[in-house]
């Protein structure tokens, strides 16, 4: 049994434990000038019994000697490099060579607060019954050196486990470098998707929580480095539109009950639960579920197969008598005509039977952004566009 308890770091680097509690992934490309702050976040840790497993995605800079030079000091920091082949690979190789019970990530420009494995090891402890943990974070402004206690009330918006899956199609709640997972849930869920850029971390906070529920630790154990040179903000709209894209792949994959896989729908109450948020999602213009993707009705189409195959009658019929107001009120709305024409189907599902058609993402895209430029709206066009090339879509 591995101990969780913290300890005080010594002058000399500890003896590698047989097996560490925590492997520590830290993928990085062309970050030399940011390594050293990063490794040395993780060297002056409280907690001892960890590794680093970085991975060296085929940089090109200073990056490999100073690599080499921190892991000939500590026997904890295991280097692997590869040729580049994006973040998603990287984090695939690391976990792939992690040892540790549980997997940390901190990303090659950012940095862990001293306590972050000891505030981790702490709620693991506490916390046995949860193998999915993560928390809040600062923001740090590389152009000032300002460090910012950011979104003070973070945790008042965090779900509970009944609705943490839904919840992401409003918007995610999990900041990447601030996650501790125990390593068996890494092996069920699968690899990271190599075939996203942008947002490979959602994507998988998506789908591991869709089998096991999360628990949110109110304190702050990471910071994030905010610069206008990085990839993120070079590109500010790829991440949002990448993120409506792996929720879309998300409903092509998994049957209604997935988003709600603590609650047992057969029960009438938490069925209406529910098909309550479902109805708050999509009404919502805000939700992320719509960034770059335009209305699609996707969400509801899941929800009207459930009523279709998979709800009892009584219950359904409950279910379809509750929601006629709120249909209701969507048409006498000034909601998007999408939004009214997917609402007019729910009506449907008295006498019909609706399965469910996946929907290309980007098909999607090419289509809400013909949209936007024929109402005159071609700047709001020009990034989805730009993300369809960047991914060789041939949208001409």
């Amino acid at each position: 049994m591995v101990s969780t308890d913290a300890a005080q770091i010594g002058g000399t680097p500890p003896r590698q434990a047989a097996q560490p509690l925590i492997s520590v992934m830290i993928p990085t490309y062309n970050h030399a000038r940011y390594l050293p702050a990063t490794i040395d976040s993780l060297l002056g840790q409280t907690y001892l019994n960890w590794e680093a497993v970085i991975v060296n995605d085929g940089s090109t800079d200073d990056t490999r000697s100073i690599l080499s030079r921190y892991a000939a000091q500590d026997q904890r920091i295991r280097v692997f490099h590869k040729a580049n082949g994006g973040t998603a690979s990287a984090l695939n190789m690391a976990l792939k060579h992690a040892n540790g019970h549980w997997v940390c990530w901190l990303s090659s420009d950012d940095l862990f607060e001293r306590d972050a494995l000891a505030i981790f090891t702490q709620a693991i402890k506490e916390r046995p019954d949860y193998h999915f943990f993560h928390s809040h974070f600062y923001a740090l402004e590389e152009e000032t050196g300002e460090k910012a206690a950011v979104s003070p009330h973070r945790h008042k918006s965090i779900p509970n486990p009944f609705q943490q899956v839904i919840a992401f199609f409003v918007s995610n709640y999990v900041h990447g470098i601030s996650i501790a997972i125990d390593k068996q849930i890494f092996l069920k869920a699968g690899p990271f998707d190599e075939t996203l850029k942008y947002a490979q971390d959602v994507d998988m906070w998506l789908r591991i929580s869709a089998f096991t529920p999360s628990c949110f630790i109110n304190k702050r154990t990471c910071t994030s480095r905010v610069s206008s040179a990085s990839g993120t903000q070079a590109f500010p709209e790829a991440g949002p539109i990448e993120v409506a894209r792996l929720y879309l792949n998300f409903l092509n994959r998994n049957k209604f009950p997935a988003c709600f896989p603590w609650l047992n729908l057969d029960n009438a109450e938490n069925a209406l639960d529910a098909i309550q948020s479902v109805l708050r999602v999509v009404t919502n213009l805000n939700a992320h579920f719509y960034m770059g993707l335009g209305y699609t009705p996707a969400l509801l189409d899941r929800m009207c197969e459930w009523l279709s195959f998979d709800c009892q009658p009584d219950l359904k019929r409950m279910i379809l008598e509750k929601v006629e107001p709120v249909i209701g009120s969507v048409l006498d709305s000034s909601l998007p005509q999408e939004i009214k024409d997917a609402f007019l189907r729910i009506r449907l599902m008295r006498n019909l039977k609706m399965g469910y058609q996946p929907y290309n993402p980007f098909n999607q895209m090419l289509k809400h952004a013909s949209q936007l430029i024929n109402q005159g709206r071609k700047r709001e066009a020009e990034p989805i566009l730009r993300y369809l090339k960047s991914y060789a879509y041939p949208y001409r």
